[in-house]
Formats: structure tokens, C-alpha cells, sequence
């Protein structure tokens, strides 16, 4: 027959003896996973009905042998029948559990880099596209599409399968922004963000007014000049005299500033110029008597944290990302609550980097 492979030719020849009419059942043995999806067309042409009435499924093998065995099973009268290849293309997917915990999968995680994820997959367990269509319960063809940005995964269904497919452990999966498989029910006794705001423009009001009534105020940024270092800043106008006022800024001098500068795609000099203004301007308020200190930390920073009335008080909390500025990012209004963490952990943050941090104002 002109055009037609001669193991397709076989393989029909052997699943019509394998269903032996349609009364028997039998082994027959492909060398890829194209042989067994071959043999489940020529079962198809043997009792002409669909592929949903046949129930043709896929399930792994205890031996992943390279070459796939397909078992083609048929019961006359019932028009039900079921084909199971067993095949190394078919094996899951072991994700070593510390690549999980690196900070790369970390980034990739928490921008929903589909691609990247699966490229990373590929390259700590060699699983071949077919294997991850195969854990993701899609096809090889999708899966191809996503690994070269031709096609990207919106709906959190899909996000969970993705997790679902790659046995993703708790912690990825909420860097992903899905909910743990072991998690508690969420309980409100422990509640502790209260809201949370778009940017920190969207806090700013909420923010002064938390301010204005207080006795302390905390503050760790990175240059500091849209909360304290100009005129217009978020908090210059709103802080109390009588406050005392700390403020925690990166060092100008250090190898994070230099790091965080061009991270951010800016010139050392210029990004280093801004905290020095933001000093300066700190250093007036406290020669005209206002009760200031300003420390320097030296490590990359990480949050951008304001805390109000120490730790009985609320914070507003944002993150710095290898692309953007805290004020950019999502703001959360944290609450003190005794049977919770976060709020405890932030404060517990923000003291460890004073201790370690030097004074210069």
C-alpha cells in the first residue's frame, strides 16, 4: 500500500490477531510510544467507534522498559476496550526536592514563568516532552507550545494541574498562589493581613493615617526618598513632633547598593546619590530637635517595611523584586495577633537589622 509505513502495516495485522475478532485479548509489543499510538487506531479500525467508547487510556509501567508494551483488551457485546502502554515516555516526573527550594525555581514560581519552570524540569530530570504531557495531562504539542512562549497558562485550573503534574511541594505551590495541599482550614483567629492595596500609592491614605496618631515609627527602605527624603515624601508631613522617628536605609557604600543599582537598571552613582539626599534630609529633622536616628544595613534588600507603635502596632509591608520598587508592589496591612507569625516575623526582621546595622544619625 503506496504511502503506508511498513510497522504500520504490521501493527494492524497484530491488533486485529490481538482482538482476535473481537473475542480475545492479547500482547503485542511496539518500539515507541508512535507504535502504541498507532495500535490504538488500528484496534479503532477494527471495531469502528470512538476513542470515548473504546476508553483508550495511558497508565505507567512498573518497569519503564524503553520499548512500549501495549496490552489491547476487547469484550464482545460490550463495545468497551482499553489499550495500556508501559514505556519510559510514560514514567512521572521526580523533581529533586532541593531544586524546589533554589532561588531561581523561587523566581520562576513567583512570576508564573511557565516556561521556564519546564524548561528547569527538563534539565534536573531529563523528562522528555511526552513525559510532561504526560504528567500534565495534556499534549505533547501543548506542552511544546508553552516551553517556546507560543502559549500561556491564565486559568488557576491550569496552574493547579501544573503543580498537580510536577508534584510540586506546599512551599512552591503557594510561591505559585495556589493554596497548600496539607494546609489547615483557614481559620480567622489567626488573621493578620487585614487588606491588602494594589501599590503603596493605593495605601498612602490609610498609611498617613495611621501615622499621625502614633508615638513611634520604624521605617526600613532602601533609599527612603518617597517616604522621608523630599518635601512631598509619604510620611514627612504626617509624622507627629514628638514622635521618635527610626529609619533603616542601605548602606551608599556597600556592595548591595551597588548590586540592588544595577538591578534595577540604574547607575550606582545615581541610585547611591538619592540615599545620601535622603540622609541629609533625615539629619535636618533631627538638628531642628525632632527625634531621629538613621542606620545603615549592608545586605540586598528584601522588604520594605513601615511599622507603627512598635509591636502592638500595624504594619505596611511591601516587597523589593529583582524588577521592581517596593512602592510598584502589592502593599499589605498586617495586624498584631497573638496566634499569628507574620506580624511577629516583620518586627523580628526590622530589629535583627538595627542590631546589626551602624548609626549615623
Amino acid at each position: 500500500m503506496q504511502g503506508r509505513r511498513p510497522w504500520k502495516s504490521a501493527l494492524s495485522r497484530k491488533a486485529r490477531r490481538a482482538t482476535n475478532g473481537g473475542q480475545a485479548s492479547g500482547v503485542v509489543e511496539g518500539a515507541n510510544s508512535s507504535h502504541a499510538w498507532c495500535l490504538s487506531n488500528a484496534v479503532r479500525a477494527v471495531h469502528p467507534v470512538s476513542q470515548e467508547t473504546l476508553g483508550l487510556s495511558i497508565t505507567r509501567s512498573r518497569y519503564h522498559r524503553p520499548a512500549a508494551n501495549l496490552t489491547v483488551r476487547w469484550t464482545s457485546g460490550v463495545r468497551r476496550g482499553r489499550t495500556i502502554v508501559h514505556g519510559s515516555a510514560f514514567a512521572p516526573v521526580v523533581v529533586p526536592s532541593e531544586v524546589w527550594a533554589r532561588d531561581e525555581v523561587q523566581r520562576l514560581l513567583a512570576d508564573r514563568d511557565v516556561a521556564g519552570l519546564l524548561r528547569l524540569v527538563q534539565q534536573h530530570t531529563g523528562a522528555s516532552q511526552q513525559r510532561l504531557a504526560t504528567a500534565l495531562a495534556i499534549s505533547q504539542g501543548r506542552v511544546n507550545e508553552l516551553i517556546n512562549r507560543r502559549r500561556q497558562i491564565t486559568s488557576l485550573s491550569s496552574f493547579q494541574r501544573l503543580a498537580d503534574g510536577l508534584g510540586m511541594p506546599d512551599p512552591s505551590r503557594i510561591a505559585l498562589g495556589l493554596a497548600p495541599l496539607g494546609s489547615p482550614p483557614v481559620t480567622t483567629d489567626r488573621a493578620e493581613i487585614a487588606r491588602t492595596y494594589p501599590s503603596q500609592a493605593d495605601a498612602a491614605d490609610d498609611i498617613r493615617t495611621a501615622v499621625r496618631g502614633s508615638a513611634a515609627i520604624d521605617v526600613m527602605a532602601v533609599r527612603g526618598l518617597g517616604i522621608l527624603g523630599l518635601k512631598d515624601s509619604l510620611l514627612r508631613g504626617a509624622i507627629p513632633t514628638g514622635a521618635r522617628l527610626r529609619t533603616l536605609l542601605l548602606n551608599p557604600d556597600s556592595d548591595a547598593a551597588a548590586y540592588r543599582a544595577k538591578e534595577i537598571g540604574e547607575s550606582a552613582e545615581s541610585f547611591t546619590a538619592g540615599i545620601r539626599l535622603s540622609i541629609s534630609r533625615l539629619r535636618e529633622l533631627s538638628v531642628a530637635g525632632r527625634q531621629v536616628e538613621v542606620y545603615l544595613y549592608d545586605h540586598v534588600p528584601v522588604w520594605r517595611i513601615i511599622s507603627i507603635d512598635g509591636p502592638s502596632g500595624i504594619l505596611f509591608v511591601s516587597a523589593f523584586t529583582d524588577q521592581r520598587e517596593a512602592h510598584s508592589c502589592p502593599t499589605q496591612r498586617i495586624e498584631p495577633n497573638p496566634r499569628g507569625i507574620l506580624h511577629h516575623a516583620f518586627r523580628r526582621t526590622l530589629e535583627h537589622t538595627v542590631t546589626t546595622a551602624h548609626r549615623v544619625v
